[in-house]
């Protein structure tokens, strides 16, 4: 399937800047885990989702979260879309250590 790169970032739509966002340095693990919550919560108003490790430390996927308020994306109207940042190929993974398919790469 072929298709244009998407004009705007989810930030664009949802009206949220990444740099508004403290780095999780500055957070606790609560305070991290609240604005994720929060922030899954929002994502599915517009049909979003977020798949992430379940292993995956808090800052890191604070991070990646925020982040995809960076990402061009088309908004659906049906359905949902996944920010899934798993290629498949573990030794690449941006998860490293954490990646869900290392397991299975391994064997």
């Amino acid at each position: 399937m072929e298709r244009k790169e998407p004009p705007h970032t989810f930030g664009y739509y949802c009206g949220l800047d990444a740099i508004n966002f403290p780095p999780p340095e500055q957070l606790n693990d609560n305070e991290i885990k609240i604005v994720l919550k929060a922030f899954q919560k929002m994502m599915f108003t517009w049909n979003f989702d977020i798949d992430l490790p379940k292993l995956l430390p808090l800052p890191i996927a604070y991070k990646m979260t925020v982040e995809t308020l960076n990402t061009n994306t088309a908004i659906v109207t049906n359905g949902e879309m996944t920010f899934d940042f798993c290629s498949g190929y573990a030794p690449d993974c941006v998860f490293k250590e954490y990646c869900s398919c290392l397991k299975f790469w391994n064997k």
